[in-house]
C-alpha cells in the first residue's frame, strides 16, 4: 500500500505507483491483480467495498459489496444484500460479475467438494450440500455443528428436535 494526501493506492516493492492514491480506503488482501478498495476510510460490515484491478488500471465494481476474498481457482467471493430475500447472500463471481451460479446461501465454503453451503435467517443456521455448478446435494434443512459433515464417509450430523441424527448423503 501507499499512502499520499489522506488517500490510499498501491506501489510496488520500489516505491512506484500500481494504483494511484484515490482510494480512502483499502483491504490488505491482494490477489492476481485485484484488491478490494472501500468508499470511506470506516472498515466495518455495512462500509460497502469495490474491486479494482491493477493490470487493467480500473475500476471493475463500484462499491457494492459487504465482503471481498479472492480464491485461487480466479472465482471472486462477494457478499451482497438480496432484495427478495431480504437478507446478505454470498455469491462466487468472475472479474466481469458473472455468477458461477445463483446462490442463495448465507455462506458458501468451497476448501472441499461438494460445497458446504449455510441459510442464516429468522429460522437460525441450515447447512446443506451443493456440487461446483450449485445443484442441491443436501437441502439446507440440517443444524450442524462445524465437523459435522463427513466428506470421507459422506455423512451428516445434524440435530433436530434436540436430538442428534446421521444422514448419508
Amino acid at each position: 500500500g501507499g499512502w499520499d494526501n489522506g488517500r490510499w493506492g498501491v506501489i510496488d516493492k520500489h516505491g512506484n505507483w500500481l494504483a494511484d492514491p484515490i482510494f480512502a480506503d483499502i483491504d490488505c488482501e491482494y490477489h492476481d491483480g485485484l484488491f478490494a478498495f472501500y468508499e470511506s476510510d470506516k472498515w466495518g460490515d455495512d462500509v460497502p467495498l469495490g474491486i479494482y484491478d491493477v493490470r487493467e488500471k480500473k475500476v471493475l465494481f463500484q462499491p457494492q459489496f459487504f465482503a471481498v476474498s479472492f480464491r485461487d481457482d480466479g472465482w471472486i467471493e462477494v457478499k451482497v444484500y438480496d432484495e427478495q430475500l431480504g437478507r446478505r447472500v454470498e455469491k462466487l463471481i468472475d472479474r466481469t460479475g458473472k455468477e458461477k451460479f445463483h446462490s442463495i446461501y448465507t455462506s458458501i465454503y468451497c476448501w472441499k467438494k461438494p460445497y458446504e453451503v449455510m441459510i442464516r435467517d429468522k429460522k437460525g443456521d441450515r447447512h446443506g450440500l451443493i456440487d461446483e455448478d450449485g445443484n442441491v446435494i443436501l437441502p439446507c434443512e440440517y443444524d450442524v455443528a462445524w465437523s459435522g459433515i463427513d466428506y470421507e464417509h459422506k455423512r451428516i450430523v445434524f440435530k433436530e428436535n434436540e436430538k442428534f441424527g446421521v444422514k448419508d448423503f
